[in-house]
C-alpha cells in the first residue's frame, strides 16, 4: 500500500528489510538510494498533494451537485403539489418545463436528465398528478429529449446566446410534443390503456398541441430568470 508520502513509504520499506527476500532487498536499497535525493522527496510530495487535492475538489464538486439537483427535484414537487388544485395544465407545465430548462442551464446535463427522470415517478407516487403508470415512461421520454436538446443547442456553449436559446426552444417544444403525441396518443392511449370515450379523448388532448405551449412558456420564462440566478449559484459542471 502507497501511504500519502513518498517518504514514509520509503522509511517503512527500509523497516521491514529484515524479512524481505533478496529481491526485496534490492527494492529497498533503491529506495534508500532514492532518499539520498531531495528532489525525489520534492516530487513525490507534490505528486500526493495533488492527488489529495484533487480528491477533495471531487468531493466537494459530488456534495454540491447532489445538493443543487435535491434542490430542483423539492421546489419541482412542491410547485406540482401547489399547482394542482388550480386543474390548470398551462400553469403546472409550464412550471415544470421551466424548472427542467433551469436545471440543465444552471447546474448541467446530468443533473437535469435525473430530474427529469424522477419528477413524474415522485408525483404519480405521491398523488400529484392524473397521470396513469402506463404514460410514465413516455412522459420521461418527452422531458429527456427536451432537457438533451436545451443542452446540445444553448446550455453546453460557454457564452449565452440569444439565437442559440431561441432556436432551442422552438426546437425542443416541437420534438417533445412529437414525442409525447406519438408515445401518448398514437400508442399508449388506443394500444395500451384502450380507453373508452371520452376518457380516451381527454388523455390524448392533455399530451397534444398544450405540450407544445407549456414547453415554449418555460423556456421563456427560464431565459428571462437565468441571468440572476446564475449570479447567485456556483459554476455549473456539464457532466
Amino acid at each position: 500500500m502507497i501511504f500519502p508520502t513518498g517518504r514514509f513509504f520509503i522509511i517503512y520499506s527500509e523497516q521491514k528489510r529484515v524479512d524481505m527476500s533478496d529481491d526485496s532487498k534490492v527494492i529497498s536499497l533503491s529506495l534508500r538510494a532514492w532518499r539520498s535525493n531531495p528532489d525525489i522527496y520534492g516530487i513525490l510530495d507534490s505528486f500526493s498533494i495533488k492527488i489529495q487535492q484533487e480528491i477533495y475538489e471531487m468531493g466537494k464538486q459530488r456534495a454540491l451537485w447532489i445538493t443543487q439537483t435535491g434542490v430542483f427535484l423539492a421546489i419541482l414537487i412542491v410547485a406540482q403539489a401547489v399547482t394542482r388544485p388550480l386543474g390548470n395544465q398551462f400553469v403546472s407545465g409550464s412550471i415544470n418545463n421551466m424548472l427542467f430548462i433551469l436545471a440543465v442551464m444552471l447546474i448541467g446535463l446530468t443533473s437535469a436528465m435525473v430530474v427529469a427522470v424522477i419528477s413524474p415517478i415522485i408525483a404519480t407516487i405521491l398523488g400529484l398528478g392524473p397521470v396513469l403508470p402506463p404514460l410514465i415512461p413516455v412522459i420521461i421520454a418527452g422531458n429527456l429529449v427536451l432537457v438533451i436538446l436545451w443542452y446540445f443547442i444553448a446550455a453546453r456553449q460557454a457564452e449565452r446566446s440569444k439565437l442559440r436559446e431561441i432556436i432551442a426552444l422552438i426546437v425542443a417544444a416541437l420534438v417533445k410534443f412529437a414525442v409525447l403525441y406519438l408515445g401518448v396518443v398514437v400508442l399508449v392511449v388506443p394500444l395500451v390503456l384502450g380507453l373508452p370515450e371520452p376518457q380516451a379523448s381527454t388523455v390524448s388532448a392533455l399530451f397534444s398541441w398544450p405540450q407544445i405551449v407549456t414547453a415554449s412558456i418555460g423556456g421563456v420564462i427560464a431565459i428571462l430568470i437565468y441571468t440572476p440566478l446564475s449570479k447567485a449559484l456556483p459554476k455549473k459542471q456539464n457532466r
